[in-house]
């Protein structure tokens, strides 16, 4: 937010157009309203905020305080208009429509008109499926027997699925519900045919003749960026366009363009209750179900294409698969990892013998490639677990000092609580120097750097650069981990070689952390105690404009008169950063002006 703050205010009028606030996923909803409340009490001028949404019981409890002018409502009168025009240019421009009589045309639009129910969904739906209509009559029984709601509609669009490919539409619409990243149209119609379930899970004799049958089978719940929708780049000649090309370059094209769901309310729907006591309940899924068959499909892709060159154009999945298998079965439940961990421990076992290229690039290593340190980096806990009780795992694959350092680099907390428990090596030092215990405080895990504390780690313990574990974090803001080491007795003002270390109690009023910088106050950390580079408490208070610190350490005796190194007044330090309010401020506790000479620029 720090970021965004600054760069809106590096622009004039910056304006900001969220649509469709309601349709934000609800674990993710929270988060998004705090963020829009933030950028609003910052009070910025330059900023201006629209969203649209369903009047939504949590929205509207955040919003409305936030609004500077009245909300404005949709009424019923006029969405009823839009979705008239809507259909109205549907009619004219879809090339089979159009090309039907007016009388067809006009019943279309009167009866979808009084259906839609303000849902411009459901009149697409209910347009594609007339689309697939050849004669008046059939028109006409269609639309004197349309679903009354998009449950309704989704229901129809499923239970039309023929019974051979229903198993194939499932797949897909769990892959396109779940997938990590969007999946081109190559890449669902290969993931689709893998059956876990098979002795033979993939076979290349389940291809798809022709991929864009997946966009048939599912018909209105997908949509594909298909190459009529693409303009052509200005420079572009108009022989370069989609249709001066031949079918084998369309088709090519056509392959490699995205396919997403059609609506957020597809999802919503085969997720919800809904669906499951209904004729079409057997498209109900669920998301840890969901994820544990793409971890499974991925795993087997793997184990076939290891055989062969996986990086093939023969294999269109294989980027995907590679890049995100582990990241699904940490998606899944805990019964589920379990079901698949044996495969999980033949896909580690295959990629530590491979070069790196078929390991995810933010999961790449700087230390010896084993089942063992990449299942730390992946987080899978269950093949950490298995390697640990065979015989020959832990003197085969070491699991010290690397192992535990990835696992707290990761942010894995339970494996290296795990690997602790099972008797790692906690004082080994990492590839680059790092112990157990100041990687967990750089990273603010208090949880295991208690359990590291308990183990009999030096609370006062600095690393090979010198650096204490109090000052990284407070350098880093973790507030917690700080105040664990307060009460395990770290040293406040830490001196090397005679000379003051960065000091906590500087990082802390530098980073704004006024609870952090009171404890080491009440501890007895020097207050006007300057630092050879980086000068005072007080004076990166004035630098960083952290206003209620200043005061903090003002009203606790710090000297507002106290010079910087190279001499420098914290008013004109205030000034000459444009701090108008931080001058103020040093005024009000007593700074002295009578008799300072120097320059301002504003």
């Amino acid at each position: 937010m720090a970021l965004l703050f600054e760069t809106i205010a590096d622009i004039d009028h910056l304006y900001v157009v969220i649509d469709a606030l309601d349709e934000c996923r609800n674990q993710d909803r929270e988060s998004l309203l705090k963020a829009l409340s933030q950028l609003k009490n910052a009070g910025s001028a330059n900023l201006h905020l629209c969203v649209t949404s369903r009047p939504e019981q949590d929205i509207r409890e955040c919003i409305e305080p936030l609004l500077s002018q009245p909300a404005i409502q949709l009424r019923d009168p006029e969405v009823k208009l839009d979705i008239k025009n809507h259909i109205q240019w549907q009619l004219a421009v879809n090339t089979k429509l159009q090309r039907w009589s007016s009388d067809i045309k006009q019943e279309i639009e009167k009866t979808l008109t009084e259906g839609a129910n303000g849902m411009f969904r459901w009149v697409t739906c209910q347009l594609d499926a007339l689309k697939r209509c050849v004669k008046a009559s059939s028109v006409r029984k269609a639309l004197k027997n349309l679903p009354k709601t998009l449950d309704q509609t989704y229901a129809r669009v499923l239970l039309a699925i023929d019974e051979e490919y229903r198993q194939d539409a499932k797949h897909a619409l769990i892959w396109l519900a779940f997938s990590v990243r969007p999946l081109t149209l190559k890449e669902i119609s290969e993931a689709i045919i893998i059956d876990c379930r098979s002795d033979t899970p993939f076979d290349v004799e389940n291809r798809f003749l022709d991929v864009t049958s997946v966009l048939i089978i599912l018909s209105s719940l997908v949509v594909c960026a298909l190459p009529e929708m693409i303009a052509p780049w200005p420079d572009e000649k108009p022989s370069d366009s989609y249709h001066d090309m031949t079918t084998a370059q369309q088709r090519n094209l056509i392959i490699d363009q995205p396919v997403t769901l059609a609506h957020l309310s597809v999802k919503d729907y085969i997720l919800s209750d809904r669906i499951k006591d209904t004729e079409a309940g057997f498209f109900a899924i669920s998301p840890s179900d969901a994820h544990l068959l793409i971890a499974e499909s991925c795993l087997h892709y793997i184990a076939h294409t290891s055989t062969t060159d996986i990086f093939s154009t023969k294999f269109p999945l294989n980027r995907y698969v590679l890049e995100n298998w582990y990241r699904h079965i940490n998606l899944t439940s805990i019964d589920n990892q379990k079901s698949i961990n044996t495969l999980a421990l033949r896909c580690l076992l295959w990629l530590s013998s491979q070069d790196q290229s078929y390991i995810p690039l933010e999961e790449r290593c700087y230390f010896p490639v084993t089942p063992m340190n990449l299942a730390c980096k992946m987080g899978l806990i269950f093949a950490v677990a298995e390697i640990l009780n065979c015989p020959t795992g832990p003197r085969k694959y070491p699991y010290g000092g690397y192992s535990l350092q990835i696992a707290i680099r990761k942010s894995h907390e339970e494996i290296a609580k795990l690997l602790i428990e099972k008797g790692a090596n906690i004082k080994a030092q990492g590839w680059d120097g790092s112990t157990a215990i100041s990687t967990a405080v750089i990273k603010g895990h208090t949880a295991i750097v208690e359990l590291l504390l308990d183990l009999g780690e030096d609370v006062n313990a600095r690393d090979r650069n010198g650096t204490s574990l109090i000052q990284h974090a407070a350098q880093r803001n973790n507030a917690s981990t700080a105040e664990l080491l307060l009460d395990r007795g770290t040293f406040k003002d830490v001196f090397i070689d005679g000379k003051l270390e960065r000091g906590p109690l500087i990082s802390a009023a530098y980073r704004g952390q006024l609870p952090l910088m009171i404890r080491l106050l009440e501890l007895g950390s020097e207050i006007n105690l300057l630092h050879p580079k980086l000068d005072s408490a007080l004076h990166q208070t004035i630098r960083s404009d952290k206003q209620e610190c200043l005061r903090e350490l003002l009203k606790r005796g710090a000297n507002p008169d106290l010079l910087t190194t190279n001499g420098q007044h914290p008013i004109e330090l205030a000034l000459r950063g444009n701090k108008i309010v931080i001058a103020r401020i040093l005024l009000e506790y007593g700074a002295q002006v009578v008799g300072l000479r120097f320059k301002c620029w504003r």
